[in-house]
């Protein structure tokens, strides 16, 4: 059985499967029950939690994305700003006085750029990382208590199974005592006869 650790959505999928076959193909049906396990409540059970899978690992990806996306928009955001800046800097240095105003607006308007941008990235990528955060925690309660869940189920199934192997056991034993008990009663029956 793989490391706990090491689950992946796949992982767990792959352990519904065999959870869905192990009661499909169990030879202890009754009036569709597999002896104490409700199946149609097991299978909803499963299909539940196989459909909630993807769409946490999606929300996983897009927040992946949405961080990738606003980190991108903030550093588009200050190559505009800082080009915006120059721009009305190269504008402004074309006459003297008002070339000096306009070197040391242009220096203020770059500087604020710089600053804006600066404050913009950290706060995207500050966000971005919170966000990564939140959803790898989110996936690895999840990924725990699935796994947790299908290590419960496997334990109850073990522990029926190895009940209903008791009872059968015990059920050859008691048929092949009555067998032989049956066998010497003819065999008695036989020589009175004689």
């Amino acid at each position: 059985m793989p490391d706990s650790n090491n689950f992946r959505g796949e992982d767990i999928l792959k352990l519904i499967e065999r959870l869905d076959d192990l009661v499909d193909n169990s030879r202890f049906h009754f009036f569709g029950q597999a002896w104490g396990v409700d199946r149609d409540t097991f299978f909803t059970l499963t299909g539940k939690i196989r459909a909630s899978l993807p769409d946490e690992l999606r929300q996983a990806r897009r927040v992946h994305s949405d961080q990738e996306r606003i980190i991108g928009d903030a550093r588009e955001e200050a190559s505009r700003i800082l080009e915006d800046a120059n721009n009305q800097a190269q504008l402004l240095v074309t006459q003297s006085e008002i070339a000096r105003q306009a070197t040391e607006r242009a220096q203020t308007l770059i500087a604020q750029a710089e600053q804006d941008s600066a404050r913009i990235r950290a706060e995207a990528e500050a966000h971005g990382r919170e966000a990564r955060r939140s959803a790898e925690d989110y996936a690895r309660d999840l990924r725990r208590d699935s796994d947790e869940y299908a290590r419960d189920v496997l334990d109850s199934l073990n522990s029926f199974v190895g009940k209903i192997l008791r009872t059968v056991e015990k059920g050859q034993e008691r048929l092949a005592e009555q067998q032989a008990e049956q066998q010497v009663s003819e065999e008695r029956g036989e020589e009175r006869s004689c």
